[in-house]
């Protein structure tokens, strides 16, 4: 039998020469498992330890549960999107919500095969096991930083929308651009723990427990010190990065709308009158996605600060009391991490899916107008230049049907000229698109 204080000590000592994402709750839930702990030692702070682990293994399970289901959900509501409207998925938000959905199935899916293996419900041998941790790591490093970029990617857009509407109006197929490289970013800084992450399995050695599991070898035992370097790049780009950007772009387009609105309040009656009925139902569209994209982040945040510490060397666990707060710490911390990909999924298929990504629907093959459940997402548009300013109001969906059938999909007014772009069906049903004069640079890119 091993008293609770040398336990925790050995967990503490596993994770410190383990970073990872994992490895604290392979080594954490074994030993909650094990038999050899002596359950009637445990003093009142080890009864909160005990309760508090088993509150967030039951939170685990929930953010599984719940957060698969709706990820699938949103990706099928994608791929019918993309069937109908190519052209609006491959250059809007759409190409992006669906790449992040199949991140963050991917990271749920590993932690749950992660914890299903933790259990002792299935035996293999050590060599499969490796191979197993290898995979099962590298593809939550990967998903977890392919959906923060998502999200980023979607805030450029908005912000590129509203500052620079001409560049956006010209960039083709920028999302499925930026997608790739993000991909190629993300595996390229994750590539080493394949080569790194082993498995070791649960063992006694001098009277103490290990729980074994998922773990790092040094790359190169001459330099121990080199996991810590790659750890803090994947870090950088994974977080750092789409943090800081998310959070400047996002106020940006906030303060710029809540400035523009204080300006032109005589111009904007004007424009709901004339063309925007649905302005304050645009207004509570634009801060469900700042919202969301700042949870996001603050998710993020516990863990990886929490991970920081540990590649710089900030934390020192000695003392058996410390070691279990900290335990506590890191296991909700890392609970937050992974409760996004289920927050993503949950909040967009309850919330997000307005009627925006919903197949147009048409009484006959021989009515020549066509009924349409989208809703017009407002940009406010703010310029540079003060011409650029005064005429502020972008619309970047498609739900306004002018007199003669066509779907106004664009109306842009810089430097007091408009451009409308309309969507017009033909007897076949197939799209052509009518770009005014004005914009003739921008032919063939709606």
């Amino acid at each position: 039998m091993v008293n609770h204080k040398n336990a925790m000590q050995t967990h503490s000592q596993f994770h410190m020469h383990n970073i990872s994402t994992i490895d604290m709750n392979d080594s954490v839930l074994a030993s909650l498992a094990s038999e050899e702990v002596n359950y009637a030692e445990y003093n009142e702070v080890s009864s909160i330890f005990a309760i508090g682990m088993a509150i967030g293994y039951v939170l685990y399970g929930v953010a599984i549960i719940f957060g698969i289901p709706c990820n699938g959900f949103v990706l099928y509501r994608m791929y019918k999107f993309a069937r109908c409207c190519s052209d609006m998925f491959n250059n809007g938000t759409g190409v992006c919500l669906f790449a992040m959905a199949i991140a963050d199935i991917l990271s749920l899916m590993s932690i749950l095969v992660h914890y299903v293996l933790s259990l002792n419900m299935i035996e293999f041998s050590p060599d499969v096991h490796i191979y197993i941790c290898k995979l099962i790591i590298f593809m939550t490093h990967v998903s977890t930083s392919v959906s923060i970029w998502s999200w980023l990617l979607m805030s450029m857009l908005r912000y590129l929308s509203v500052y620079y509407p001409l560049v956006y109006i010209r960039l083709w197929k920028l999302p499925r651009r930026v997608l790739s490289i993000t991909f190629g970013g993300a595996f390229t800084t994750n590539l080493w723990l394949l080569y790194v992450v082993s498995y070791s399995p649960p063992s006694f050695t001098e009277g103490n427990y290990d729980a074994g599991g998922c773990n790092q070898l040094p790359m190169f035992a001459e330099i121990p010190e080199l996991n810590r370097v790659f750890l803090f790049v994947e870090i950088f780009w994974s977080f750092c990065i789409p943090t800081a950007t998310i959070i400047f772009v996002d106020s940006s387009v906030y303060m710029c709308r809540y400035s523009l609105i204080k300006r032109t309040r005589e111009l904007e009656r004007d424009l709901r009158k004339n063309t925007c009925p649905h302005m304050k139902k645009n207004r509570r569209t634009l801060w469900r996605w700042l919202v969301i994209a700042l949870i996001d982040v603050g998710l993020n945040t516990p863990e990886n600060i929490n991970r920081l510490t540990v590649i710089l060397g900030l934390v020192n666990d000695a003392d058996g009391r410390e070691t279990e707060s900290y335990l506590l710490m890191r296991v909700f911390s890392q609970l937050l991490y992974y409760l996004q990909f289920s927050f993503n999924g949950v909040y967009l298929a309850l919330f997000i899916f307005d009627k925006s990504t919903r197949l147009s629907s048409r009484s006959s093959r021989n009515t020549a107008e066509m009924r349409t459940h989208q809703d017009n997402e407002h940009v406010t548009l703010c310029g540079k230049i003060s011409d650029a300013r005064n005429m502020h109001n972008s619309y970047a969906s498609n739900n306004a049907i002018n007199g003669s059938g066509g779907v106004l999909i664009n109306n842009v007014a810089v430097n007091g000229v408009k451009a409308k772009m309309f969507h017009a069906h033909d007897a076949n049903t197939q799209t052509k698109t009518y770009v005014a004069k004005n914009y003739s640079s921008h032919r063939g890119r709606v």
